[in-house]
Parts: structure tokens; sequence; C-alpha cells
């Protein structure tokens, strides 16, 4: 840090108060700062920094220009895979081979990090690191700052460093939406795309043809959202015709509109409205009823073996008849929202309303209204008439009990002005049978479209009469368990009400007509039995059989729709709606049954009225005991936790009579489960069926805090293990500082994989403590010598570089030097060969390469330089002039892959100093990736290697 008089004084200031100096002092002495205590000169990961929140650390360091690395993952023997945030196909169309991350730890993420900066600091990152971000790599910077929208850093560059963008930058900034840069852009080209018919056709090409990519849809959002900087932003009027657009088509949004915030409906609206020139011959070929619908260039049907023409010639009339009678339904609306104002007129005066009704009729058969796009101001005014909460309503959710007759009216007009410009093979028909099926309760053409095998009507959702409350016994009969009971009419509580009460209205006249049928046959049973006894007994006992199978054929289809009705009730979660239904005693139920009654749980209440029903039916069923089993296997395998414990506390003979007949073989458990089981660990008389962290009770921890809740609930006799993908630095300091003699007893064992890293903090605790202790310098070397005694023990039994490398970027991390030179002794006089390198030296470098740290490798060349450069001169059998990727030694490889081009210039320079001849990479072995790309634009353009 820099020293001056006024940092002086603030430390003797604050040295001064003892409370703070004593902390101090007592933090310095805490062992555990072992951990996680880094020098300041030693923290170099900009990435690092950003990810734990060291803003103005990084700001610091920054402004000093001291030694950094840029790298957002370290990666040693493969390219990168896919990590960070998912990247659109959008973004990757512009990447031209590249493997482009976007990382929330970069430092040019405006999001998280770069608010914490200002001009000054972009304007010294550039300066002070300009191997990285200018020189050579100007254009690479500009596009990484374009990909997170970073104004401030692409004002830096193009005002302070003198870099000018090309008017493809506006277009790639504008089409992945970075819109603060593409406007910024735009003011720099602003002349020439305005006197350009090819750019302003382009830009509409951009917006409206968001199809063109196959296997992408743009969503609605973005389209509003480039609609609104295009023309309200940039000013940039609707100055094209379709003829200019490349393959314009009038169905711009890919969107359900009953699925979309009223708020959202009204933004596309408006969208509409802004573009309205382009849609006048649609909207005419509507009124008129000449539309044909027609299938876009890029789009095709995906199917083997192709369907007959006559097939899909049939769906494409079907559509476009749909499409020519939107000015139908828009009638029907308005006439419907007529009526209503008729009838409240017709209080008043009905003999006039009367003759006025019946001319209205006949006008409104004349002429029908046709389909106009609305104004701005009508759009504004529609949004008065709403509030805040209502705007912020899914179109689904409205009904009557949350909005007025005259909003409900406002909604549904929206909601056909947008309907025209739904995508007519991806969401028209759903938006249509939505409409006609919920407002109209008209099935008509939704029945069409399920009868039959549609190739060019995409993704239809499967629209029930139960999703809306509108009743129909039959719908049931063959109706799956999907929980969509009242989707679309969530609020609508006596609607609800109503419709179970049809239910129980409807099952009991199938139970009453059954009995009717069975005393009118046992009637003309005993009437042929008096005319001829003899010859209709047969006849009658099969008669009686028969009415037996058909009862009971008929209780069990009434049986099972009440079960799936009671499935769906339990998924909503309503207790006062569930108690409406009427469940009969003889209702039995199985195993399935149960296993879905629990799974659909999501209150205590619900499951003491599934309990209770199940309990009232124990007498009626004698499989009931192993039901029970079922109920408490489920709750467990369900993960519900919450459940669980009221029903060892409310049920608890049924509880403990069941709990040891659990199996939690191969199942994957939530921790609130696992804590449950802890929490109750004397319940389960068999530890084993439980176990811990193993094949047998399957747990993935997320926090070290669910690590330490379960081992420290482990009965003292019981061994435990850990998942391997959770050896986290943190967690081997949990166990050797506050578990250490579990692993000495041996009830923990790490894994294999994971062993070096124990042993790492295991040798450094005793040599830390046996140092403590020291008093005289003979017993310090012989510390040391029994420090590098253990690590020679574990060190001849590993073979693999992977086993080292924890360890070793845990040692370098922590400034570790004192192990670091114990295994570079050790690579003095072991034989031990990876891939013709020493192991020992030659990971410790791989380290090195792939993590940046340029310190180290300075301090082991100059200590240890004949081992260094003995790695560094291994090549694979391929000619020696020639070094590839993957041939020669990992260090360079590493340091390329990583993107690290101090690192891989102190190589070359130690390379240089035996073998001046120019290094050569072959282009087929590389990956380029935003972590190299400015290495390698720097190296070839300095001409320090070539690539082939």
């Amino acid at each position: 840090m820099i020293n001056n008089n006024k940092d002086d004084n603030k430390f003797l200031y604050i040295w001064r108060n003892k409370f703070i100096r004593n902390n101090i002092i007592s933090f310095l002495k805490n062992e555990k700062r072992f951990y996680s205590s880094y020098r300041y000169d030693r923290i170099f990961s900009c990435s690092w920094m950003i990810g734990n929140g060291y803003f103005q650390l990084l700001k610091d360091k920054v402004e000093r220009g001291e030694y950094l690395t840029f790298v957002h993952k370290n990666a040693y023997d493969r390219p990168f895979g896919d990590f960070g945030i998912p990247r659109s196909l959008t973004r990757k169309k512009f990447d031209n081979g590249r493997s482009i991350i976007f990382d929330s730890n970069s430092i040019f993420n405006k999001e998280k990090a770069a608010i914490h900066w200002d001009l000054k600091f972009y304007n010294s990152l550039f300066k002070n690191y300009s191997n990285y971000f200018l020189n050579h790599n100007q254009s690479l910077t500009e596009f990484i700052v374009i990909e997170y929208d970073n104004l401030k850093a692409l004002q830096v560059l193009i005002e302070n460093f003198n870099y000018l963008p090309s008017i493809e930058s506006f277009f790639r900034s504008f089409e992945i939406g970075s819109y603060e840069c593409s406007f910024y852009i735009f003011n720099i080209f602003k002349n020439e795309i305005f006197k350009s018919k090819k750019h302003l056709t382009r830009i509409w090409n951009i917006i409206l043809n968001y199809s063109n990519i196959k296997k992408e849809l743009i969503n609605s959002e973005t389209i509003n959202q480039r609609i609104e900087f295009i023309i309200n932003k940039c000013k940039i009027p609707v100055a094209i015709t379709k003829q200019d657009l490349e393959s314009f088509v009038p169905f711009i949004f890919e969107i359900k509109i009953f699925k979309h915030k009223l708020s959202h409906i009204i933004d596309c609206i408006k969208s509409i409205i802004q573009l309205k020139e382009l849609f006048v011959s649609f909207i005419t070929s509507i009124n008129d009823k000449s539309y044909k619908l027609k299938f876009p260039k890029n789009q095709e049907i995906i199917c083997s073996p192709p369907p007959p023409s006559s097939r899909i010639d049939k769906e494409f009339k079907m559509l476009n008849k749909l499409i020519l009678n939107l000015n139908d339904i828009n009638n029907n609306n308005n006439n419907n929202n007529n009526n209503n104002n008729n009838n409240n007129n017709n209080n008043n005066n009905n003999n006039n309303n009367n003759n006025n009704n019946n001319n209205n009729n006949n006008n409104n058969n004349k002429d029908k209204i046709k389909f106009i796009l609305p104004d701005i101001k009508e759009i504004e005014s529609s949004i008065s008439k709403f509030n805040n909460i209502q705007l912020d309503t899914i179109i689904c959710d409205f009904n009557q009990t949350n909005t007025t007759i005259d909003q409900l009216g406002l909604i549904k007009s929206l909601y056909l002005q947008l309907l025209p410009f739904t995508n007519h093979f991806n969401c028209f028909v759903d938006n249509w049978n939505y409409y006609t099926i919920n407002y109209e309760n008209n099935y008509e053409n939704y029945k069409y479209f399920k009868q039959n095998d549609n190739y060019i009507v995409k993704q239809t959702i499967r629209f029930h009469s139960k999703m809306f409350g509108q009743y129909n016994f039959n719908d049931w009969v063959d109706c799956i368990d999907d929980n969509k009971l009242f989707e679309y009419c969530k609020g609508e509580k006596q609607l609800q009400i109503n419709y179970i009460n049809k239910i129980n209205n409807d099952l009991n006249s199938n139970s009453n007509n059954n009995d009717n049928n069975n005393n009118n046959n046992n009637n003309n049973n005993n009437n042929n039995n008096n005319i001829n006894n003899n010859n209709n007994n047969n006849n009658n006992n099969n008669n009686n059989n028969n009415n037996n199978n058909n009862n009971n054929n008929n209780n069990n289809n009434n049986h099972s729709i009440l079960k799936c009705i009671l499935v769906n009730l339990i998924w909503l979660d309503d207790i006062e709606l569930i108690n409406y239904l009427i469940i009969p005693d003889d209702v039995v139920y199985t195993q399935i049954d149960l296993t879905m009654f629990i799974s659909k749980l999501k209150s205590i209440e619900m499951f003491d009225f599934i309990y209770k029903i199940i309990k009232t039916s124990e007498f009626k069923n004698k499989e009931f005991v192993s039901n029970k089993t079922i109920i408490l296997q489920r709750l467990i395998n369900s993960d519900k936790s919450m459940i669980l414990e009221h029903y060892k506390k409310n049920y608890s003979s049924d509880y403990y009579s069941l709990v040891n007949s659990i199996d939690f073989t191969d199942k994957v458990y939530k921790f609130e489960t696992v804590k449950f089981i802890y929490d109750n660990i004397s319940d389960f008389k068999d530890f084993y069926k439980v176990g811990t962290f193993s094949n047998v009770f399957n747990f993935i921890p997320k926090t070290l805090n669910e690590i330490k809740y379960i081992v420290e609930r482990i009965p003292k006799n019981n061994d435990y293990s850990i998942p391997s993908n959770y050896y986290e630095q943190s967690f081997c300091e949990y166990i050797i500082e506050d578990r250490f003699k579990d692993f000495q007893e041996g009830r923990f064992t790490p894994e294999k994989g994971n062993k070096m890293l124990f042993l790492y903090f295991i040798l450094n605790k005793e040599y830390r403590n046996n140092k403590k202790n020291s008093n005289t310098l003979e017993n310090d070397q012989i510390i040391t010598e029994n420090y590098k005694l253990n690590l020679k023990k574990f060190l001849k039994f590993q073979k693999y570089p992977s086993v080292f490398r924890y360890a070793l970027s845990t040692a370098c991390s922590i400034n570790d030097f004192h192990f670091i030179d114990l295994i570079m002794e050790e690579a003095k006089t072991s034989t031990i060969k990876y891939r013709g390198c020493n192991i020992y030296s030659n990971s410790l470098m791989e380290v090195i390469s792939s993590i940046g740290d340029l310190e180290i490798f300075k301090y082991i060349y100059l200590k240890y330089p004949d081992l260094v450069i003995s790695n560094l001169k291994r090549v694979g059998p391929r000619k020696q002039e020639i070094i590839g990727l993957f041939v020669c030694c990992s260090s360079i490889q590493l340091s390329i892959l990583n993107g690290h081009i101090d690192i891989l210039s102190f190589i070359l320079n130690i390379l240089n100093s035996f073998n001046p001849e120019k290094i050569i990479i072959r282009s087929s072995h590389m990956a380029l990736s935003y972590n190299n790309n400015p290495l390698v634009n720097h190296f070839v353009n300095t001409k320090l290697f070539q690539i082939e």
C-alpha cells in the first residue's frame, strides 16, 4: 500500500484504541487464519475480488497497475465448457467461432461490478493493462464491453484511446439488446443511418423478421424493447414498405396472450400501433375476408414420413377460416357490450327500447364493425381505468370478482386487438381457443384441432372445461390428473363451489340410478317367478349377477372420478372448497391413490383432511395396514418435512409403528427432510438404513452449515463420509479444526481423490503446532524433517497430477512457500514420471500456469531452474520445431488456454535463453475464447510466436 503522512496519522489514531488493537491482535493469533488469510500483494485474481465483493481493492490495484489476472475460470487440461450465464443464439451468432463467456464476475459486468467504478477506473484499466485491452485487442475489448452493455468502458475506449467503432457495432449492440452502447454508437453514425435506405431496412428486418434464426424465437418483450428503442429513442420512423423487408409476416408476436400480464399486452398493442403503416393491407384483408395465409419461407414441417398435401391444405384452410372470423368474434364482443348498455336502458322505457333494440339488431346485421387499431390516446385511456395491481395481473386471472363489467369488456377488447398479430402457426390457435372457451363457452374449433393430427399448428394447449369451471360431468370420464382444475378461474370461489355441488349431485344420481335399476330388476324377477318358477330361476340368477357386476362397475367408475377430483382439489390446497365434496365411506384407496395424494400435499390442514378420510375407510379396506406404510414413506420421499413433524406429533402411534420399515435406499433428499431424520435419529433403530452421505442415503449438501448439522447428530459409534463434490476448503477447515478426532480414529474417511487436500491441511496443522511449541533451532530442524517424512509417505502412492492440483492451488493461494519448497525438493530425487515429466514439479507448474501466479513461477525458477527448464523442454513425439497446444509442455498449454500473457511471456524468455527459435502453435490445437483471445492477438502481432 502507498504510505504517506495522512495514512500514518489514520493508522496511529486507530491503533490507540485499546478495544480495536486487542481485537486485531486476537485475530492475528487465531490459528484458523491459516485457511483464509491472503497477503495483499498475493491477491491478483479480478474474478476472485469481484466474486467476494472487494470492489474497492480491485479499483486500487487497477489504478496502481499491479499484477492482475483476468481469467474467468481456470482450466487444466481441456478447453472451456459451458459455464457462466447462458447466452442466446442471437448473441452467439456474432462469436465467429470463439467461446465467449458471459460471466457474472467479469470486470465489465455493469450489473454486479461496474456500478462501483467510473470513467477513471476504465481509463486506468486500459492504460495499465494495454496488452490485454488495447494495442492489438481494441476490437476484442469493444466486442466484450458491448456484450455487457457497459457504456462507461465503451466511452473511455472511444474517447480516450481514439478507437473508432464500425457501423456493424451498432447493429450488433442493437440486436443483442445492449441499448446503452447501441445508442452511443448510433449517435456516431446517425447521419449515415438516416441517409441509407439499406441501413434502415436492415433495422426493421431485425425487428420484424425475428424467426430468421430457426432455433430461437425472439420473445415479445424483446420486440417491444426494440421498437421502443428505434422509434422513441433513436427517432427512426417507419419509412419503409413491406416490399423492402425480406419476408414480412403480420404475426410478429410469439405470445400466449392469456399467460401474460395486462401491462405487457398493452405494450404489445402500443408496438403494433407504432407500426400500423405496415399492417394496412393485412387489416384490410381481414375486414373484406380476402386474407390468404402463407407459410413463412424459413419455417419447415419436420415430419417423417412427410404428411399428405391434402392434410396440409385442410389445416391451412381451417387456420385461414379462424383468422377471417376475427371480425365476427370482435363484433360479438361489441354487441355483448352494447346489449349490456341497452339492458340498463330497458329499465327506464321498455317499449321504446324494444323498438330501438330491433332497429339496432337490423343495423348490426347490415353494417358490421370493422377491425380497426386504436390510437395511442385510446390505449392510454385504457390504462387509466386499471390500478397498478390489475396492470400487473395475468390475463387468465381476471374474472368478475376482481374487475368491473366495463373493465372485463375492455380486457376482452385488448385481447382481440392483439390476437391477429400473434404467430398464426404457434400461438394463434391457443389464443383463439382460450378466448372462445373462456368468454363464449364454445369448444367447436378446439375440438377440431384436438381430434386431428396437426402438422403446421404447433404446441397447442390441452384445454379442458374443468380449467374454466364450466361443468360437464362426462368430461371427467376421460380426464387425466394434471392439476388443472380451476386453472383459469382461480378467484371465483362461488363458481367453484357450484361446480363441486354439481359433481356431488351427478355422483349421487348415478348411485341412485343403480339402486333403482336393481329394485326394478328385482321386481321383474319376482313377477317372473310367480309366472313360471321353474323356467326362470336360472335366468333370474344370471340377471342378478349381471346387475351386480354393472352396479360394481358403475360404483368403481364413480369412485375413480371422485379420486381424480380429489387429487385436483388437494393440489389446489383449498380446505374450504374440498369440504364441499361428498366422499362416501365405501371408497377404497389403493397405494397408488395414496402416493398421488401425498405428492400433491402442500399444507398440514390438507393432510389432516386426507388422513381422516383414509382412516374412515380403514374397516372397508383389508390392505390398509400396508397403505399406512405408504403414507410415511411418501412423506419422506416427497420431502414433506413440515408435515412429517406434524405426523409424528399428532399421529404418534401410527408413526412409531411404521418408522423402522422405511427404506432410504437409492433416494435423494432435500436438507429439510434429512434434518427431520437426524433430529429424530433415535427413532430409527437400524442406522445402516439411514446411513450418511453414502450410496444408501443420498443427500447433496449445499452449504457447510448443512454438513455440520448432520455430522454433529451422527451417533458416536458410526462412521461417515462426504460426497466427493463438496471437498471445499471450508469443509477441510471444519473437519481438521473441529472434528480432527474423527479423522484420527477413522470415523471420517475422505474420498480417495481428495486425500491430498486433507493431508496438506493436516500436515500443516501438525507443523504449526510443533513450531509453536518449539524453543530451539535443533527442534525446528527435527520438526521439518518429520514433516518431510510424513509428506513422502503419502506422495509415493500418488501417480496422477489431478491428485495434487487442489492442494497445490491452495498452497499457492495462501502463500505457503514452505510446502512449495518441500514439493520441489521431493521432485529433485523422485523418479516418478507422468507423460515424460517429473510428476511433482510439473504438477506445481501446471497449477501456477493455470491460475496465473507469476510470483511463484519466478520463485521456483530462481530456486530450482533445472527442474523448471527440464519440464519446459519436454515436447511430444512430433517434430521438435512444431510445438502444438497438445504437444508442447503443459505450462505453455495452460498459459495459452487460460490467457495469461505475463506467464507466457516469462516462459518464452526462459525458452529463448537456450532455444531462440520461434514457437509455432497449430491453430487446429487452439480453443479460442475470451480468456485467451487477447493473448493470441498479442503474441501473433508482436511476432513472438506464429500460428499455423
